[in-house]
């Protein structure tokens, strides 16, 4: 019994993330290494995890830019709405398993992002897509955007997250999970500038750290044709307008 629990294990794991892989497109988090600045990119500096003792991440978490007019995400060239998945999508930027951080800290990994200037949302992690509600912000040229600390996790009861253990003990849960075992979330600390040890940034980057305008109940296209969920900091999901259908030519 024990090695068929662990076939299935090993079997699970590849199968969550085949609904989300790194698009060719998409940004990376940088090294210091890689680093060099330009003042015609935005930079998002963001704490996330939990890193579960690892050197790199441990799956997947996705900054989309969005529209504010139409709450739509990812276009390619030809304005064309595409999935993360699709090789042609734009505007993308992934945290993923060999994206190694600046600095690790309370098991929290610390990335950094040069990507285009402009609004974005956090779009989901690990095959889930929290358009029923996330967060938003502006990434300006020439500025570093601290979002603050980003956790992610299972909605299976067993986070030490108090807002995403209760989500995990909610009934609603209980009835996703029938279908979706593997739904996830997260939870938004807010950006405080303190939070950031300066000495792990680039010294070209230092003078141009601000905290990034947070804003709340977010709500988008599904990026990933697949699981939906909802930031677990946010609440209930109140009624809202539905997000625009793609106009032709758009």
């Amino acid at each position: 019994m024990t090695w068929k629990i662990s076939l299935l294990r090993t079997l699970a794991l590849p199968l969550l993330f085949l609904s989300h892989s790194v698009p060719a497109s998409a940004e990376r988090p940088v090294t210091l290494e890689q680093f060099s600045y330009s003042a015609d990119q935005g930079y998002i500096l963001v704490w996330a995890g939990p890193m579960q003792g690892r050197k790199t991440f441990p799956g997947f978490l996705d900054f989309m830019q969005a529209s504010p007019e139409t709450g739509l995400t990812t276009r390619n060239d030809n304005g064309e709405l595409r999935t993360i998945n699709a090789r042609a999508i734009k505007d993308a930027a992934t945290i993923y398993y060999e994206s190694r951080p600046l600095a690790v800290r309370d098991d929290m990994g610390l990335f950094l992002i040069a990507l285009k200037p402009g609004r974005w949302v956090i779009g989901g992690a690990n095959g889930t897509a929290l358009t029923l509600g996330s967060y938003a912000f502006e990434a300006p040229a020439a500025v570093v955007t601290y979002v603050g600390k980003v956790i992610v996790g299972k909605e299976d009861g067993a986070s030490q997250v108090p807002e995403i253990k209760a989500r995990g003990m909610s009934p609603e849960s209980a009835l996703i999970r029938r279908s979706a075992p593997a739904i996830t979330t997260l939870v938004l600390r807010r950006p405080d500038i303190s939070d950031v040890p300066m000495e792990a940034l680039p010294s070209t980057l230092r003078d141009h750290l601000m905290s990034a305008k947070i804003e709340a109940d977010v709500r988008f296209n599904n990026y990933l044709s697949g699981v939906i969920n909802r930031a677990a900091d946010l609440g209930p999901m109140p009624h809202a307008a539905p997000v625009p259908r793609l106009k032709d030519g758009g």
